[in-house]
């Protein structure tokens, strides 16, 4: 590989890099005004806030949005506790994808 393609290679690297992990700092202020939301209110506060959320910005009815809201503070306590594993996911991809051939992330 030649000096100029390696550091395109390297460069795109980074690139994907910071943008990976601006969905962290983008979301991150979100998350910690729920965990808070839910450490000073309660769940089941926190519950009815995300329930009548999604009754107005999603038209669900009053069951469908118990049910959204449900999975979503489950969805967010697996990420608190890296439940999804996507780190393998990756791992798992270039390993069986013979024709992969980026690189993981600096993660």
């Amino acid at each position: 590989m030649s000096k100029k393609n390696q550091k395109s290679g390297v460069i795109a690297v980074m690139t994907n890099a910071a943008k990976a992990s601006g969905v962290v700092y983008d979301c991150g202020g979100e998350l910690y005004h729920l965990e808070c939301l839910r450490l000073e209110h309660g769940d089941d506060e926190a519950l009815k806030q995300l329930q009548d959320f999604y009754k107005r910005e999603e038209n669900l009815s009053p069951a469908n949005a118990s049910i959204r809201v449900g999975q979503f503070i489950n969805d967010i306590d697996r990420l608190k506790t890296n439940g999804f594993g996507f780190q393998q996911f990756r791992s798992d991809i270039k390993t069986s994808n013979s024709e992969y051939t980026g690189n993981l992330l600096p993660c």
